[in-house]
C-alpha cells in the first residue's frame, strides 16, 4: 500500500492513502504548491508563518519546486544532443565524432530513464546508478548471450545491479557515461525542466589522477618479437575478427613510427617534397 503521511498546521499527524506511484508524486508536487500559496497569502500573520516555517523545514519544501515546463527524459537528451550539433560546449564547437561518442553514452541513459519527467528523478535513484554503473559489462553491446542473442542495455543494467558481477568497467568509460548523465541534468535545469540542481550530485572519477593500468614501454627484446625482420607480416593472411591482412600489416607500423592507432586516414600520409620521406 502507498500512502503519505503528513504534518498538518495545528501538529497533527494525516495519511493519505495512495496505492500509485504516478499519483503520489502528483500529490505530492500539488501539497508543495498549496502550501506556498497558502503562505504567501497569510505572511503578515505569525502564527500561520510559524506552523508554516516549521513545516517547511520539516518536509524540506522549496520555493519554486514545480519545474517550468514538464518533459520526458528522452526528448531532454534530444534537446541537449540537438544544442551540442548547433553550438558545441561551453561556446566552443565540437567535432562531429566528438558528438557522437556523446550521443552514444546518452542513448543509454535514454533506454534507463525513457519518457519519465526529468524532474520525478530522485536523489536517491541517482545515488544507486552511481554504485552499480561501475558494475556494468564492459563492451557489452559487442558481446552475446550463451544463446547466441545480443545483450541488450537492460540485460547489462539487471547484470550491474547485481552485487556478486565481478564486472567492471574502465574509470576513463564510468566518467564517460556519467559525465553525460550529469551535463543532461544540468541542461534540464538551465532550461527550466527542473527546479533541482541534480546534477550536483553526480560524482565523476578523476581520470587524470587515477589509473588503473600502468602501462611499461616496449624493450628491444619486445620490439624484435613483434617485428621479426623479414618475417613480419608472414601470418597475416588469415583473416580473424573482422581485421583484415592490410590492418594487421601497416597498423602496428603506424603505431611504431607515429604513435597513432586507427586515427589516421589516408591523406594524412604525405611525402616530404625535399628528402621524399614518408
Amino acid at each position: 500500500m502507498k500512502y503519505i503521511e503528513i504534518t498538518t498546521a495545528d501538529g497533527g499527524k494525516a495519511i493519505i492513502d495512495l496505492d500509485n506511484p504516478k499519483k503520489e508524486i502528483k500529490l505530492a508536487l500539488q501539497l508543495q504548491a498549496n502550501a506556498r500559496a497558502f503562505y504567501h497569502q497569510f505572511q503578515n500573520d505569525p502564527r500561520i508563518v510559524e506552523a508554516a516555517t516549521r513545516i517547511k523545514s520539516e518536509y524540506q519544501i522549496k520555493e519554486n519546486s514545480l519545474p517550468e515546463t514538464t518533459i520526458g527524459f528522452d526528448e531532454a537528451a534530444d534537446l541537449y544532443i540537438e544544442r551540442l550539433r548547433n553550438h558545441g560546449r561551453k561556446g566552443k564547437k565540437l567535432a562531429p565524432r566528438t558528438v557522437s561518442g556523446y550521443e552514444d553514452k546518452l542513448s543509454f541513459w535514454k533506454e534507463y530513464f525513457k519518457d519519465r519527467p526529468v524532474h520525478e528523478i530522485l536523489l536517491r535513484e541517482l545515488g544507486e546508478i552511481q554504485d552499480w554503473m561501475p558494475r556494468l559489462p564492459p563492451n557489452y553491446k559487442k558481446r552475446k548471450t550463451e544463446d547466441g542473442k545480443p545483450i541488450t542495455t537492460g540485460m547489462a543494467i539487471q547484470k550491474a545491479k547485481s552485487t556478486g558481477s565481478s564486472n567492471r568497467i574502465s574509470e576513463k568509460t564510468l566518467a564517460d557515461y556519467l559525465g553525460q548523465l550529469k551535463a543532461v541534468l544540468e541542461f534540464r535545469y538551465s532550461r527550466g525542466f527542473t527546479a533541482a540542481k541534480m546534477g550536483l550530485h553526480i560524482e565523476i572519477p578523476n581520470t587524470k589522477q587515477s589509473r588503473s593500468v600502468e602501462r611499461l614501454p616496449f624493450s628491444l627484446d619486445d620490439l624484435k618479437l613483434i617485428f621479426p625482420g623479414e618475417q613480419y607480416g608472414v601470418d597475416f593472411g588469415s583473416v580473424s575478427c573482422g581485421i583484415d591482412k592490410d590492418c594487421k600489416f601497416w597498423f602496428p607500423l603506424l603505431a611504431a613510427y607515429t604513435g597513432e592507432i586507427g586515427q589516421l586516414k589516408t591523406k594524412d600520409i604525405k611525402t616530404c617534397p625535399d628528402t621524399g620521406i614518408i
